[in-house]
């Protein structure tokens, strides 16, 4: 039997995912639980969210000293390796799964969002993720 959904990243949309288009929660509303559209609808989110860490990533390492930008580097390392080893956990307790896809991008949509805000937190940049359940 597979354990719900951990993330619930479906239930949480942050305001950075209403920033351009649809926002995650209506796409997922309106997938009315189809997996493939879910997944249409994470993928779409998650890449829109990595060009704006890539672009804030970018801003970051202009602005930083070489032994600050070394440290966010090494950090930048660290955090895709818990993303990835944290994204596969939560897919592997939906047991194997079409859901465990879902499960992977939900949770990569959260962590992309979170690591947004600490980075632009670095940078002393307004964060622009207020959660809010809708």
């Amino acid at each position: 039997m597979a354990a719900p959904l951990l993330g619930a990243g479906l239930a949480v949309t942050p305001l950075w995912a209403q920033d351009a288009g649809i926002p995650l929660s209506t796409c997922l509303h309106e997938a009315q639980g189809v997996t493939v559209e879910m997944l249409d609808c994470l993928d779409a989110e998650h890449v829109r969210l990595d060009d704006i860490l890539n672009q804030v990533w970018s801003e970051a390492m202009s602005e930083l000293e070489d032994d600050m930008a070394d440290a966010l580097q090494s950090s930048q390392r660290d955090w895709l390796a818990y993303r990835d080893s944290t994204c596969n956990t939560e897919a592997a307790f939906q047991g194997g799964g079409s859901f465990s896809g879902v499960a992977v991008l939900d949770c990569r949509v959260r962590l992309v969002g979170e690591r947004i805000d600490w980075l632009k937190g670095l940078l002393d940049l307004p964060s622009s993720t207020s959660r809010t359940v809708q």
